[in-house]
């Protein structure tokens, strides 16, 4: 558990400009750091999941008797032959989207012309009463999701009945939308999160391949959808690092897209 979730001050109450700061500062030691030829999980890329997957499967189709070699379904993942899949995401962490809608439109109208509809997590906690933006955006054909209660990163190391009760206070947020999948605040999670998530949800988005920055380093070491024993959500990992990490890595919006684009 991050050691400033347990801090008297949530986060979201921290100034805008001291919290960006002290990211940048977080992110710039980690990276000073971090990433070297042996670092584990690889930055900002890392297949190290798939590959031992690939390898078992080569393995198996290499010990099974030739007769029985087409039980092994190593068809691609994608249909229609597709070599990936794409998904654009939008976390939604505070009011500004809302008190800001002119500033959404132009995003939207990007996504429209390039035929995008996209997902989009809300702090249930930060919607005003009467806003248009979910309810246009639900019209439109885009999904949208679940980004917690509220933004103090606290969520999944509640205990269960309080983490319930917050749940309970999402209801009609989540049946109005009918809301199918989530994405933690931060990405930080914890078994009994996701337990009781999975009652509720369909999939997850907290994972991400590979990262390391404020929060140290970390990742799922696979950019493929996969189960955890025992938990029914579909785990989706986020394989593009976020605009906010690279920036905040010192990186200008083109050297940020070459890295997107890259991974």
């Amino acid at each position: 558990r991050p050691l400033y979730t347990r801090f008297p001050l949530p986060p979201h109450r921290v100034p805008r400009r001291l919290r960006a700061l002290v990211y940048r500062l977080l992110s710039s030691m980690a990276r000073h750091t971090a990433p070297t030829a042996f670092t584990f999980p690889a930055w900002p890329k890392d297949l190290s999941a798939d590959t031992l997957s690939l390898l078992r499967s080569m393995l198996t189709i290499d010990l099974l008797p030739k007769t029985n070699k087409s039980i092994v379904n190593i068809d691609p993942i994608w249909p229609e032959g597709k070599a990936y899949a794409v998904v654009f995401t939008h976390d939604v962490d505070s009011d500004w989207a809302f008190e800001h809608t002119d500033n959404v439109a132009p995003l939207l109208k990007i996504e429209t012309a390039a035929g995008v509809r996209s997902a989009w997590y809300f702090v249930v906690n930060n919607i005003p009463a009467h806003e248009l933006l979910t309810r246009g955006l639900q019209r439109d054909g885009h999904e949208i999701g679940f980004h917690c209660y509220n933004h103090d990163h606290r969520f999944p190391f509640l205990s269960e009945s309080r983490m319930r009760r917050r749940l309970e206070q999402c209801r009609p947020f989540l049946e109005r939308f009918q809301v199918a999948g989530l994405r933690s605040a931060n990405y930080l999670k914890t078994p009994r999160f996701l337990s009781i998530m999975g009652e509720r949800f369909e999939y997850d988005l907290s994972f991400r391949d590979s990262y390391h920055g404020a929060g140290g380093a970390h990742g799922c070491s696979t950019v493929f959808p996969f189960r955890i024993a025992g938990c029914p959500l579909l785990e989706i990992p986020t394989t593009v690092p976020d605009d906010y990490d690279l920036f905040a890595r010192g990186l200008s919006p083109e050297e940020a897209l070459k890295v997107q684009q890259e991974c």
